[in-house]
C-alpha cells in the first residue's frame, strides 16, 4: 500500500516537472517573438513597460510604441497681407482628407472664410473656436486673430478660454493676443489634450519674454499632457541654434519639449526692402511643444514646403505651415 502511494507521488512529480519546463518553453519563445519585433522597429524590449506609452525624446521624433494618430496644422496667415480666400484654398489642398483633425490658424481677420471652405470641401464636420484678442480697429480685415478648427466628427471640445493673466504674468497689455487655450477629447479612446495656440509678441521683446515665462509657469502647475503651437517669434537661429530670451525662458526648466523638426527650414519670410532676399534666412518662428504626459506621446514635426510659398506675394502668407503628427 505505502508503495503505491509513493509510486502515484513520484507520477505527480514527473507531470509537474513536464509541465513547468513546458511553460518555460513558451516563456521563451514568446520573448523571443517580442525581442524581434521590437528589434526590427529599433525599440528595446525594455522599453515596452507597460500599457501606458514609454518614450525616447529625438528631434522631430518621440519614439513610442504605437497607437491612434492624431494630426494638427498649424500656421500663421498673415492677416493684412495674404487674401484668405487664396490661403483656404491651400489650406484645403493641405488636409488631404483625414490627414488634420486640428488646425490652427494665427493673424486670421475672416475666420469664416476659412470655415465655410473647409465644410464645404469635406464632410461638414468641421466647427470653431476664436480668441477675442487680437482685434484691431472697426475694419474687421486687420484683426489678427487666433482660431482653431477641428473636426468634431473625432474631437470634443471640452472647454476654451483665453489666458490673459495668470498669477503675477500679464499675458495681454491690451494689444498683444491671449493664448488660445482648448481642452480636447479624442472620441475614439477618451484621451484628454489641452492644446495652447500661441502669438507671442514681436516688436516688444521684454512683454514676449513674459509671456513665455508665463506660458512656463502655467504649465508647470497644469496637470493635464499640453501641447503648444504657433508663432512665438522665438527668432531661432540654425547656426548658432540658440533662439531669443524668450525661448529660454520658454524652455527652462524641463516644462516645456520642443518637438524640434527632423529637418530645420525656415517658416518665415522677411523682405521690407523687396528685394527678393530674405533679411533672415535659415531662421525659425513657429514652433511646437509638450508638457507633462504629452511628452510621453510619440510626436513628429515638419515643416511643409510647397512649389512656389516663398517668397511670398499680396494673396499669400508670409509663413509656411507646420504639421504635427501625434501617436498616444
Amino acid at each position: 500500500m505505502k508503495l503505491g502511494v509513493l509510486m502515484r507521488f513520484l507520477v505527480l512529480i514527473g507531470f509537474g516537472i513536464c509541465f513547468f519546463s513546458s511553460l518555460q518553453r513558451v516563456k521563451e519563445i514568446t520573448n523571443t517573438h517580442y525581442q524581434d519585433c521590437f528589434y526590427q522597429c529599433g525599440c528595446n524590449v525594455s522599453d515596452l513597460g507597460s500599457s501606458s506609452t514609454q518614450t525616447k525624446h529625438r528631434e522631430g521624433l518621440h519614439v513610442a510604441s504605437v497607437a491612434k494618430e492624431l494630426g494638427l496644422l498649424h500656421w500663421n496667415v498673415e492677416s493684412g497681407g495674404a487674401d484668405p480666400t487664396v490661403i483656404a484654398e491651400q489650406l484645403v489642398a493641405l488636409i488631404k482628407g483625414d490627414r488634420y483633425q486640428i488646425v490652427a490658424l494665427s493673424e486670421v481677420a475672416q475666420p469664416d472664410v476659412f470655415l465655410n471652405r473647409l465644410n464645404s470641401a469635406t464632410d461638414g464636420q468641421w466647427k470653431m473656436v476664436v480668441g477675442k484678442s487680437g482685434r484691431q480697429g472697426r475694419n474687421p480685415k486687420s484683426h489678427d486673430r487666433l482660431v482653431l478648427l477641428y473636426q468634431s466628427r473625432r474631437l470634443s471640445l471640452e472647454k476654451s478660454f483665453e489666458l490673459k493673466q495668470y498669477g503675477e504674468y500679464q499675458l495681454d497689455t491690451g494689444r498683444h493676443r491671449c493664448p488660445l487655450v482648448a481642452l480636447f477629447k479624442v472620441q475614439d479612446n477618451g484621451q484628454v489634450i489641452m492644446l495652447l495656440h500661441n502669438h507671442l509678441a514681436r516688436g516688444n521683446a521684454e512683454f514676449r519674454t513674459k509671456q513665455a515665462t508665463a506660458l512656463r509657469e502655467f504649465a508647470r502647475n497644469e496637470a493635464l499632457p499640453k501641447i503648444a503651437v504657433g508663432d512665438y517669434n522665438f527668432d531661432y537661429d540654425f547656426l548658432s541654434q540658440k533662439g531669443n530670451q524668450g525661448m529660454t525662458e520658454m524652455l527652462r526648466d524641463g516644462i516645456w519639449e520642443w518637438v524640434k523638426p527632423s529637418e530645420l527650414i525656415d517658416t518665415n519670410w522677411y523682405d521690407p526692402d523687396a528685394d527678393g532676399v530674405d533679411n533672415y534666412p535659415d531662421s525659425m518662428l513657429d514652433f511646437t511643444f509638450v508638457s507633462g504626459s504629452a511628452k510621453d506621446w510619440v510626436t513628429r514635426s515638419r515643416v511643409i514646403v510647397r512649389e512656389g510659398d516663398f517668397p511670398d506675394d499680396d494673396s499669400t502668407s508670409d509663413h509656411r505651415p507646420v504639421e504635427v503628427l501625434i501617436k498616444f
